[in-house]
Order: C-alpha cells, then structure tokens, then sequence
C-alpha cells in the first residue's frame, strides 16, 4: 500500500508539473498539458460542428469552443444559486478561446482534421484525447461538480450526495444534451431547440452523465470521513487500506479511474466501428489505410461527438 501511495504521489507531482509549469516564463507561460488539451477542445469544436462540412465563421466558431467549455458549469451555477465560474475564468477563456482562434485562422484546424482521416493517425488521435480528457475532466468534476455542493450554504444541499452526483454530471457529461438540444453540431451553423434524442432514449447521448455520477461517487466516498457509509464503494475502500490516502493521492487516483474510463469507452466505439487499428496495413510494402469514418475523442469537461455518432 505504502509503494502505491509513493507511485500516485510521484504521478501526481508530474501531472501538476506538466499542467502548471509554463513552457516559457515569458512568451508561453502555459503548462504542456494545458496547451494540448486547449488544442484538444479547438479539435473537438470542429469536429462537433460537423468536421469538413464546418461552415462556421470566426465569431460563432469561437462562440461555440467558449459554449462547449462553460455550458455545463453555467448551467450547474444557475441550479445551485452561485456565482458563474465563467466569471472568474478569464485566463481559460484566454488560453482556450485564444489557442482556437490561431488554429482556425492559420487553418491549423482543418490539417488536424485531415490528420484525423487517417485511420492510423486518427486512432491514436482519438485514444489519446480520451484519456487525456480523463485526466483532466476529473478535476472539473472534483473542483466544479462535487465540491460547490458540499461548500453550498444550504444544509440540505451540501448534505446531499444526489446533489454531489446531479451536479457532477451536469458537469462532466452535460454538454452533449446541450449539443443535441440546441442542435449546436449543425454545420452550417443554423442553431435551434429541436426535440433531443436523449427525450426519447435515455441512454443516447448520456454515456458521460454516468461516467461523471460515478467518478464523483468514487471521490465522494474516498474523500469523506466515513466511507463505510458507501455499501459498495466503502467496502472496496476499506478492504485496500485506500482510507489512508492524502487528498492529493486521491484526486490522483481519480484522474487515472476517469482517464481509464474514457480510454476503455472509446476504444470500445473504435472497435466496434471498425474504425480500431494498432498499427498500419501494408500492402506490396506501401502502407495503407481505410477511410477514418469518425474521430472525434471525448470531450472535455463535456462530451464532444458529432450527431452521426449519436
């Protein structure tokens, strides 16, 4: 146990180190997992909006990068009654708004899509985004989702572990009831209310919503003072000493579950598709490649998919 703890504690001092230490005191005071994972979002902007078919303008491309980063966390402060962290997020609007208009005016974008037509190259597009995704989503779910609700001036909310799993959800997994509901994935940027396929199909859609509940769950019981109090959970915590864990270990571990989670899911999708290759095809000796019918990875703090993928 004692070795675990070392090991989560050594990957939590790299990931805070990728995260925060800039890649330039001055020209490019940003962390390297920060400036990806900014790419990242830009990509997955794209890709929502419908790949090549984008007929986005500048604003409205922006617009929908800086929708699909706070839409969930907008949405999770009007229902708790506190103040937007969109206010106070001016450096992500920043780095994220920033790093996706270069890349949309250099059309830097549209050569990661075309990158992301290699069935190759696409893969291990979409495998990394996703864990990468993971492992910084757990954060947002952590520092946005579980924690407002337990520092909510209401007893009866910061008492609420429904509260903790709604908002976290809400959190992680939100943004693709808002894509479908808006009908935000419209190429040409004709955007609407329509009836969304996750009204019909609870399931459609909310794969995210799920995933986000249970990380919280995860965090919730190893985080708090008696875990016993989670039937299932607390008796998997109990039973490998994971009580003993710093709060720092545990956002750690968290992180690792989520990113494995993301990872597992969208290999499953790759694989099912087809669209899951390990290592290119050679024929006559000259590499080969089917076409890539979809790359888009996770999504950040939400789920990024294209309506077809839904």
């Amino acid at each position: 146990m004692r070795q675990s703890t070392l090991s989560l504690a050594h990957l939590g001092d790299n990931l805070d180190a990728w995260s925060h230490s800039p890649l330039h005191p001055t020209l490019l005071p940003i962390g390297f997992l920060a400036l990806v994972h900014a790419i990242r979002v830009s990509h997955a902007t794209r890709q929502v909006a419908g790949s090549h078919r984008n007929k986005l303008g500048t604003w409205q491309s922006f617009l929908l990068n800086q929708i699909l980063m706070f839409g969930g966390v907008v949405v999770s402060a009007m229902l708790l009654g506190i103040p937007s962290p969109l206010f106070r997020g001016s450096s992500v609007v920043v780095l994220y708004g920033g790093v996706h208009l270069v890349l949309h005016v250099a059309g830097l974008g549209n050569l990661l899509l075309k990158v992301q037509d290699d069935v190759f190259l696409g893969t291990l597009m979409d495998l990394s985004f996703a864990l990468l995704d993971g492992i910084l989503r757990a954060e947002g779910i952590i520092d946005l989702g579980v924690e407002p609700v337990r520092q909510h001036p209401s007893p009866a909310i910061s008492s609420s572990l429904f509260a903790i799993l709604l908002n976290s959800a809400i959190v992680g997994g939100g943004m693709p009831l808002l894509i479908d509901l808006f009908r935000l994935d419209s190429p040409s940027g004709e955007w609407s209310i329509r009836s969304p396929t996750w009204a019909k199909n609870p399931f459609n859609g909310t794969n995210d919503l799920f995933s986000s509940a249970f990380l919280a769950l995860v965090y919730t019981a190893l985080s708090s003072p008696a875990p016993v109090q989670f039937p299932v959970i607390g008796g998997v915590v109990k039973s490998f000493g994971l009580e003993k864990l710093s709060a720092r270990d545990i956002r750690t571990l968290c992180s690792l579950v989520l990113g494995a989670i993301l990872l597992v899911e969208k290999a499953t999708v790759l694989a099912r598709s087809g669209d899951l290759v390990l290592k290119p095809k050679r024929v006559n000796g000259v590499v080969k490649a089917n076409s890539h019918k979809n790359g888009t990875a996770n999504g950040v703090v939400k789920k990024h998919k294209t309506k077809k993928q839904q």
